[in-house]
């Protein structure tokens, strides 16, 4: 089917969209040696299944201890929004902060067909609480999750990342995406209320203090230490997902041109992911 072969062409693309995105935060966030350090420690446990819950807790209370003259705040700091990127669809590098919550595999209904709309919103409103401010940090976490609960392939989940880079709004509606593999149209609607709860509830009291703490010297050495690790795991994401879903010599060679043409010529994503959607039409990418 020609739709089926278009996202075929995508697949490629959206792997250099995630590549593209811990470039940009990166480089902005990532600006002394213990913060690669940390960055890489990040990867390292994100690609060993490690819960993402911990990893941000660990790198946050490091950056405690270690704090900003350590790590480097650096001038995409998550502490703050950031002018829009042109490779990610929400501003800034987004943040990822945990609220002490983990999140436990469900028990119930860790099939596809027949999951129960309880399980999903559960699994859902937990990332919402640790998904916090939107763009690329939702894909590690999303991807560890769902494959873990083997409620997505990692094929399917490449292709709903990649549903989600062509619709209007944030990379978030990829909850949706999952929401409606899971359960159709109650199930979409299930997942990204949930997933966007937490962040309504929490904003809504964290607004009005945010001029009192947010240049606090704990704030920022907690966020200094958050930063660096949120890119490791970005990264991690498409280490994991390139392997399954990249088929075959034209796959990778599109993949590393379309990261060029993302990062260092700064093209609008919606142009190269045009270019992956023809190519895998008439048969280039499959």
């Amino acid at each position: 089917m020609p739709f089926r072969s278009a996202i075929g062409g995508l697949v490629p693309i959206v792997i250099a969209l995630i590549l593209s995105a811990a470039w940009s935060m990166g480089r902005k966030a990532v600006r002394s040696l213990p913060s690669v350090f940390m960055a890489a420690i990040a990867l390292t446990l994100s690609l060993l299944k490690v819960n993402a819950v911990y990893i941000l807790i660990g790198a946050g209370l490091t950056g405690l201890i270690a704090g900003t003259r350590i790590l480097g705040k650096g001038k995409g700091d998550i502490r703050k929004p950031a002018p829009q990127d042109k490779n990610s669809k929400m501003p800034g590098a987004g943040l990822s902060t945990a609220a002490g919550l983990a999140l436990p595999p469900v028990s119930a209904g860790a099939a596809v067909t027949g999951t129960p709309l309880v399980s999903i919103a559960g699994v859902f409103l937990k990332i919402g609480f640790v998904f916090f401010g939107g763009g690329f940090v939702l894909v590690p976490i999303l991807q560890q999750k769902l494959e873990a609960l083997g409620w997505l392939t990692p094929k399917e989940f490449i292709d709903g990342v990649a549903i989600s880079n062509l619709t209007p709004g944030p990379i978030a509606v990829l909850a949706t995406f999952a929401g409606f593999r899971l359960h159709g149209v109650t199930g979409a609607l299930a997942a990204t209320l949930a997933l966007f709860t937490p962040t309504l509830i929490l904003m809504t009291f964290l607004s009005q203090g945010y001029s009192r703490f947010k240049e606090g010297a704990r704030v920022q050495n907690f966020l200094s230490g958050i930063t660096p690790a949120v890119v490791g795991m970005v990264v991690s994401a498409a280490v994991l997902l390139a392997p399954g879903t990249l088929h075959g010599a034209a796959a990778w060679g599109l993949m590393a041109i379309a990261l060029v043409l993302l990062a260092r010529f700064q093209w609008h994503p919606a142009v190269v992911l045009a270019i992956g959607a023809v190519l895998g039409t008439v048969g280039v990418v499959r």
